[in-house]
């Protein structure tokens, strides 16, 4: 349901797994997820090494662990695994494989919609300043551990809305994802 330019490089090759098109209460498209995902390929616009960001609507039942992005090789599609931004319960993390976690507890709503943000820059000083997690415009005051000043740049394909075959976002996403 991608409304800025019409098309979209994310897909999904198996039927079953693409995200069901709805509309939202305001009229707005947006992808009804319950065991589905998207392939979304890493480029050297979407996948900076110092600078980077994720942004979305979304909506979730917040049971169990569900995964909103990841860039992980095993089972995601990436040759090196990057990142993992996933609620467990009411619990959102973003997870950096080259060490560091940005965790906060009781962030949001179950079945709410929320405008969700990560913007991660390792040229700042300190952990707390090298990723921001934003939920509804409001930086979280979340616990940053070991928050690296890089990150790989993978190639392959990231996944919107799932781990590749596991722990779905159970939920909405949309209008768009930046």
């Amino acid at each position: 349901p991608d409304v800025l330019g019409g098309t979209t490089p994310a897909v999904q090759a198996t039927d079953a797994r693409r995200p069901v098109n709805a509309t939202s209460a305001n009229g707005l498209p947006i992808a009804n997820l319950t065991d589905d995902f998207w392939s979304w390929p890493l480029a050297a616009a979407n996948n900076q090494s110092v600078q980077n960001g994720i942004a979305c609507w979304c909506k979730s039942t917040l049971v169990g662990l569900q995964n909103l992005f990841v860039i992980w090789n095993a089972g995601a599609g990436a040759s090196a695994s990057k990142i993992d931004f996933f609620t467990n319960s009411a619990t959102l993390s973003y997870f950096m494989e080259v060490g560091g976690t940005v965790s906060r507890a009781a962030f949001m709503s179950a079945n709410v919609w929320h405008f969700v943000t990560v913007e991660y820059d390792g040229t700042q000083a300190t952990d707390q300043l090298r990723c921001l997690v934003t939920v509804d415009g409001a930086v979280l005051a979340s616990t940053n551990t070991t928050v690296p000043t890089s990150q790989p740049t993978p190639t392959g394909n990231a996944a919107i809305g799932g781990f590749g075959g596991s722990q779905f976002w159970v939920g909405s996403i949309g209008p768009n994802f930046f």
